[in-house]
């Protein structure tokens, strides 16, 4: 199994000792430039080798089709393990329900 498709619980698991471990959590941002600048940090923060980087899904899914792009593309473009935070308040049970079944047939999964 490769490092990037390994489950986050997994990877934790396996931490041995009393070193500790960090991730980073993003909110998507409201502009491309905000995109870009997101992609940058990133990139600088990959140094510090996180376990996985979260990508926040806005409340109602709000950010959905931009949480989807930062999760595949952070996955394929840095390697790093990602983990797409699903807000479910104010949101339907089928929009829940796509929005799984859309995350299991991504590459990040």
């Amino acid at each position: 199994m490769s490092e990037v498709s390994r489950k986050i619980a997994e990877q934790i698991a396996e931490k041995k000792g009393d070193k500790p471990w960090i991730s980073f959590e993003f909110f998507p941002p409201k502009t491309e430039n905000g995109v870009v600048s997101l992609k940058k940090v990133i990139a600088t923060l990959k140094t510090y080798g996180p376990e996985f980087v979260d990508f926040t899904w806005g409340a109602g899914g709000s950010t959905c089709e931009l949480t989807f792009d930062l999760c595949k593309t952070t996955s394929v473009e840095s390697g790093l393990n990602v983990n797409m935070h699903l807000t479910c308040t104010n949101m339907d049970v089928e929009k829940i329900d796509t929005a799984l079944a859309i995350v299991k047939k991504l590459v990040f999964v």
